[in-house]
Order: C-alpha cells, then sequence, then structure tokens
C-alpha cells in the first residue's frame, strides 16, 4: 500500500486506475511499436531477403501493421475511457511513433503508385 506525495492517502479506486493507465499505455507502446517494425521489416525482405517474393513481404507486413493498429487503437480508446491522464508525455510519443508508421506507409503506397504509372522513382542508373 504506497502512498502518493506528501503523505496523501491512495484510495483503492486510484491504485486500480493506474495500473490500467500503465498497462494500457504500454500496450499503445506495442502496438505503435509493431506498426513501425512493419514498415522496418518490409526493408529488411526488400534488401537484405531478396530471395522472398514481393507479395509474401507485402502481406506479411501489412498484416503486422494492421494487427499493431489495432492494438494500439484498441489500448488508446481504453486509455482515454479511463480519464486518468497518468503519463501524457508517453501518450502523446506513442501517438507520434504510430503516426510516423502511417507516414512512411502513405510515402510508400505513394512510391509504388508512381512506379506503376512508369515514373522512374529508383536512383539514376549509370
Amino acid at each position: 500500500m504506497q502512498r502518493s506525495r506528501e503523505a496523501q492517502p491512495v484510495t483503492d479506486e486510484m491504485r486500480a486506475n493506474y495500473t490500467a493507465a500503465r498497462a494500457f499505455l504500454f500496450g499503445e507502446w506495442f502496438g505503435a511499436s509493431l506498426c513501425v517494425a512493419s514498415f522496418t521489416l518490409l526493408y529488411l525482405f526488400a534488401f537484405a531477403a531478396p530471395g522472398l517474393s514481393a507479395t509474401t513481404t507485402l502481406i506479411v507486413c501489412l498484416a503486422m501493421l494492421v494487427v499493431g493498429a489495432f492494438v494500439f487503437l484498441r489500448n488508446r480508446a481504453y486509455y482515454e475511457r479511463l480519464e486518468f491522464p497518468w503519463a501524457k508525455r508517453w501518450h502523446i510519443g506513442a501517438l507520434v511513433t504510430a503516426g510516423s508508421a502511417g507516414v512512411f506507409w502513405l510515402l510508400f503506397a505513394l512510391l509504388t503508385t508512381l512506379a506503376a504509372f512508369g515514373v522512374d522513382v529508383g536512383p539514376p542508373s549509370k
């Protein structure tokens, strides 16, 4: 039974809210990390493991993105439903991390679309 600062009593409800907020915040970060890892895995499969087919690579990476986005959004909704802003900076940081994965995937979609229309998006040939 811990006490907060200046020997203020901590209720059981506050302890439960703190524990739940911390768990959902960790879940947010896990989902955001999966989203970023999905794009990193795309690069790994494309350059380090060239024997894999493009379809398999894309399916695996998009599945990882979908799972990460689901975990992130679900935990974010639960965290906000608690109305216990335990660590606002970490909450915003998870949003920025997941958002960066979204930006990477949007850029990948743009480059893929441009390449499909015949625009040379790679480095210049020598």
